[in-house]
This record gives structure tokens, C-alpha cells and sequence, in this order.
């Protein structure tokens, strides 16, 4: 046999030196730690525990030979050779043993000769269970409710919860609140965009992402990704034309320079797709949002309640090639006394500024008003960068602390535009 199909088929018996290069969180099996040749990868066999899962029929046998292997040859290390009892149906090789084992010397590893173990029966293997010390057992994860399924929920407080895929919903106190959560969209979805809105999309747009909030008495209020498209373009030049990258003035003056004959060639649009969308009123009885002092109870959200339904999802994302980033997101949370719905604008051009726009949907059940709070906020690039917090060596600063959302709205302090409204819903 080849001196390299030896080595494959090399075994180290259970001492001392092999439990000592072992991992902690393996043990050592009763025949030592063995490496089949045919296993895909892996460790070497010199001492070392290679774990992997059996994902197919295939590897089942490999792992149950490795076994079958291993057993017989700890008789053959520790007591000698000896004849193996033939298997049902399976010949075993007429090679005959040497009358007594060669002498070792002191440290020296026994090699193992294929030809004189018996083919394991792999159709009994498969029905037979492994030995616990040698597989492990990893807890699987709860399984989630199948698409499709509802379930009724009698703690803390009943309400019904439905999952369908992409499509999750909640009943509870009246209301029926759903989100859905698809794929962005593809080309084709973009081109019959397009015809309405006419401007560039957004680099990832999950146009069939929504929120909707539904009442028994027919009021809707929903938050859709194509409305917030929509906004974006409505968006007067004035309020977004201002917002230029930070090396806009070098590359204008070169552009200048190069090509004095030639101006404005490219329709101008909303680049930074700046929104205040707030959401859609799809149904509402004739009420209309009015101003209103009555806010989001800050209060009531501060205290320890159980969330009976939560989600989050992505609405728009664009990295404003590569400078910075424009995303919108939304986010509910409904617990047994109030729901309470973030739409967030996040807007980042590195080295300009930061803004934050967002919207709070606030309702407590039992009343009949559904709140509605808008707020604006801005500040400089170097005014945020200012308050990050100093780390080690002088002078290095944690940017890292940019890229969070929550962390930069808590820094751009105080609000320049508020609007607080608030509608009639029956309940």
C-alpha cells in the first residue's frame, strides 16, 4: 500500500497526548480521534477533532464506517490482529494476519492496513443509532409558525397574530395592523415606475414594502415606499439644490475650465432624495388631521410593557455614490395599551452635513384620536463630529458612531421644525 494512503488511514489511540490537543468542548472517544480520508476536508488525523454535521445519506455512511473502523481497529492496536467475522453478504479479504504484532517503539504510532478490516453492511448501519460519545448533539431552534398561520393569544392581553411570508399582521383593541416586507424591486417594476416617477431611483428601492393601519370603523392610514418616492420628487429644487459634496466647488471650476462652452446638460433632481413624508391618509371618514397640542405621551412609552407585535423595515437606500448615505425606514411596535409607529428620514453627505426627519403615529386604544407628530433636524458634519467621544491615541476619533442612526439623532439636539396634529378615529 502507498505510504500516503497509510498516513490517510492512520489512528492515534486515546492517551494522554491526544486529549491534550484536543478542543475543550470535545472529549475524547473511547478509540481515540480518527480522520476519514473520503470526509471532504477537515483536519489532519494528528490528534486534532474535526466536527461536522451529516447533511446527506453519503455522509451518514462515511461517518458510520469511520466507526465501524475504529472499533475494530482498538482490538487491533491493543490486543493484536485479529480474524474479522465476516458481514452478511460482504467477503473479507483472504490475507492472513501476521502471527503476533510487530513491536512499537516508545511513542511510535501503529499503521493501519485496510485490507485486513471487514466492509461495514451499510444498508444495517443506516438503522442503527450512532453512539452518543462520538456524535454531537446540538439543540435545535424553536421552529416559527408556519406562512400562513394564525394564532390566537390569550396573554397578556388577547389579540390575534397572522404570518404569511412576507405579509405579517396583528388584531387587537379594533385595529388590524400589517406590514409587508418584500425584495427590491427589479427592473421591470422600475421601468413602470418610472412612467409616473419621473426621476432616477434610488440604488436599492423596496417599492412594495408598506405599513397599514386599519380601524372596524374604516379608517386606514398606511405607509408605502412608492408615496415616499413620490415625495421625494415633489420636493422644490430650492430645498435640496444647496446640498452639494464636498469637492462639488473643485470639480465645477475644472469642469469650468475644460468645457467653458458647456452648461447644465443633466435635468436637475432631488439627489439626496430629501422627504418630509409622513404617511398616507387612505380612508377617513371625512376627518382630516388638525393641529393639536395634545402630542406622544412620552410617558406611557417609558414604561415596562410587553410588545405584543414588532417590525422594521427599509423603505429607500442610496449611498449617494459613495458619499454618505439617504435612507428611509419604518418601524411599530404595539403593546396591550398604545401603538406607536418612527418614520425616520436619515440623511449623511460626509464632510456637510447630517438630517433627521421623522414621523411619530401615535394611538392610545380607548381614545378616540390617533396623534400625529412631525419632527425636522439638521446640524453641520463638523458640529456631529465635534461630540464624538475621544479614544485612544489623542486625536483619533470613534467615526464608527456615525453610521448609528440613534446616535446621531441624540446628538443633533434640539428640533427646528415641529408639527403635532391629530385626528378623529371612532372606537
Amino acid at each position: 500500500m502507498h505510504e500516503s494512503q497509510l498516513e490517510r488511514g492512520r489512528i492515534h489511540s486515546a492517551d494522554s497526548n491526544v486529549s491534550s490537543r484536543l478542543p475543550r468542548d470535545e472529549p475524547a472517544t473511547a478509540h481515540g480521534v480518527l480522520e476519514h480520508a473520503g470526509d471532504g476536508g477537515g483536519k489532519d488525523c494528528r490528534g486534532l477533532w474535526t466536527k461536522r454535521s451529516h447533511r446527506s445519506t453519503a455522509a451518514r455512511i462515511s461517518s458510520l464506517w469511520a466507526l465501524e473502523l475504529s472499533g475494530a481497529l482498538a482490538g487491533h492496536v491493543r490486543s493484536g490482529p485479529r480474524k474479522a467475522a465476516p458481514s452478511q453478504g460482504h467477503p473479507v479479504s483472504s490475507r492472513s494476519p501476521p502471527s503476533k504484532p510487530s513491536a512499537l517503539r516508545r511513542g511510535q504510532t501503529p499503521a493501519l492496513d485496510i485490507a485486513l478490516l471487514p466492509v461495514p453492511d451499510t444498508r444495517s448501519m443506516l438503522n442503527r443509532t450512532l453512539p452518543p460519545a462520538s456524535v454531537s448533539i446540538v439543540s435545535a431552534a424553536p421552529a416559527e409558525p408556519k406562512a400562513g398561520t394564525t394564532i390566537h393569544h390569550s396573554h397578556p392581553v388577547p389579540h390575534t397574530t397572522f404570518s404569511s411570508g412576507a405579509v405579517n399582521s396583528i388584531a387587537h383593541a379594533g385595529w388590524t395592523i400589517t406590514t409587508k416586507k418584500h425584495p427590491i424591486f427589479n427592473s421591470a417594476e422600475i421601468d413602470n415606475a418610472s412612467k409616473e416617477i419621473q426621476m432616477p431611483f434610488p440604488e436599492m428601492f423596496f417599492g412594495n414594502n408598506a405599513i397599514e393601519l386599519k380601524h372596524s370603523s374604516g379608517f386606514q392610514y398606511s405607509i408605502s415606499a412608492l408615496d415616499a418616492l413620490r415625495n421625494v420628487a415633489s420636493i422644490p429644487e430650492s430645498e435640496h439644490k444647496s446640498v452639494q459634496v464636498a469637492h462639488a466647488e473643485h470639480w465645477t471650476k475644472m469642469s469650468l475650465e475644460a468645457n467653458d462652452q458647456i452648461k447644465d446638460v443633466v435635468k436637475p433632481y432631488n439627489w439626496i432624495y430629501l422627504s418630509s413624508y409622513s404617511g398616507t391618509l387612505s380612508s377617513s371618514l371625512g376627518a382630516k388631521f388638525e393641529p393639536s397640542l395634545v402630542g406622544v405621551d412620552l410617558d406611557r412609552l417609558r414604561l415596562p410593557e410587553p410588545i405584543l407585535f414588532y417590525d422594521e423595515l427599509v423603505l429607500y437606500e442610496d449611498e449617494l455614490h459613495d458619499n454618505g448615505i439617504s435612507c428611509m425606514t419604518a418601524r411599530i411596535r404595539v403593546m396591550p395599551s398604545c401603538f406607536l409607529v418612527l418614520l425616520r428620514f436619515f440623511l449623511r453627505v460626509d464632510n456637510v452635513t447630517f438630517r433627521i426627519n421623522e414621523t411619530r403615529i401615535y394611538h392610545e386604544f380607548g381614545k378616540s384620536i390617533l396623534v400625529r407628530e412631525y419632527t425636522s433636524r439638521a446640524a453641520t458634519y463638523s458640529e456631529v463630529t465635534k461630540k464624538l467621544p475621544r479614544s485612544y491615541p489623542p486625536g483619533s476619533e470613534n467615526r464608527l458612531l456615525l453610521l448609528d442612526q440613534n446616535w446621531v439623532s441624540q446628538t443633533l439636539g434640539s428640533c427646528s421644525h415641529v408639527v403635532c396634529e391629530a385626528i378623529a378615529v371612532s372606537e
